[in-house]
């Protein structure tokens, strides 16, 4: 819905651009005209959606991670967004992710910012939240949009707000919510893992919750070769992890466990490039 709204506004500057500029009448300098709308149209449309985030994010400023509607609306941003970057995504293991209702832990390598754009974007029935980076919800735009939903912002720099964090993770999965989490702690801004901080399973365990392991291949590329280039990305749900399966595990068991689920499909990517 918010790329056909975005699409309809796109359209409607442009042709209004172009109109003022030059009117409709075939003319050595209608192309130009064209050119020009085109862009300025899509600017304007662009500062719509931009305008609509900010507005939004301050009429409901009670958070509701619950609240579909909230939901419904940024995962139809982030698909936007991915479009605009020229993002081709090729999704697989897609009965792997539970149905809607169930709570679980989505935990996936990191590369890119885009990382959480992308794996929002395949759960537009699932209230998913994020634990992320705490500078994300003082960003001008979509800070309070980021808040409204649910996410829980973590200071990578301290012990004791990472903790917390995981607390806060370890509520709302009781709760019934489905969370997201990158125990790199960062981005690898490659093809290549990181090593995974154990304590983040926590997240799993203590409320014994299914785990979904996800592989992410090639995100770090977005923006090379833009506006010219579409770049392929590959995400891949593995089967799910039960909580019968780690019970007897250590934090540090389960990271090494997951982190080879989620190493076997990249070096499967690997391979076929």
């Amino acid at each position: 819905m918010v790329t056909i709204l975005f699409t309809i506004l796109f359209g409607g500057f442009s042709a209004l651009f172009a109109y003022l500029m030059g009117g409709f009448a075939l003319a050595p300098l209608s192309v130009l005209y064209w050119a020009v709308g085109l862009v300025l149209g899509f600017v304007a449309a662009f500062l719509c959606l931009l305008s609509f985030m900010v507005v939004y994010g301050r009429v409901h400023k009670k958070v509701d991670p619950f609240n579909m509607r909230h939901h419904r609306i940024a995962t139809g941003i982030m698909r936007l967004v991915l479009r605009l970057v020229r993002l081709k995504i090729h999704l697989t293991g897609e009965k792997n992710i539970p149905t809607p209702g169930e709570a679980f832990v989505l935990v996936g390598n990191h590369q890119s910012n885009y990382d959480i754009l992308a794996s929002k974007a395949q759960f537009g029935k699932h209230p998913l939240i994020f634990i992320a980076k705490q500078e994300i919800f003082t960003w001008p735009i979509v800070g309070n949009f980021t808040r409204i939903l649910g996410n829980v912002p973590i200071d990578r720099e301290s012990p004791r707000s990472s903790a917390e964090a995981i607390v806060q993770g370890i509520k709302a999965c009781r709760q019934g919510l489905p969370v997201v989490i990158f125990p790199e702690g960062t981005r690898s801004k490659s093809n290549e893992m990181g090593e995974f901080k154990a304590g983040s399973f926590k997240l799993a365990m203590k409320p014994k919750a299914p785990i979904l392991p996800m592989t992410i291949y090639n995100m770090h590329r977005a923006w090379k070769g833009w506006p010219f280039i579409r770049q392929h990305v590959y995400i891949h749900f593995h089967p799910i992890v039960t909580p019968k399966e780690y019970e007897h595990l250590t934090s540090q068991a389960l990271s090494n466990k997951i982190r080879h689920i989620i190493q076997s499909k990249i070096d499967e990517f690997d391979q076929a490039a």
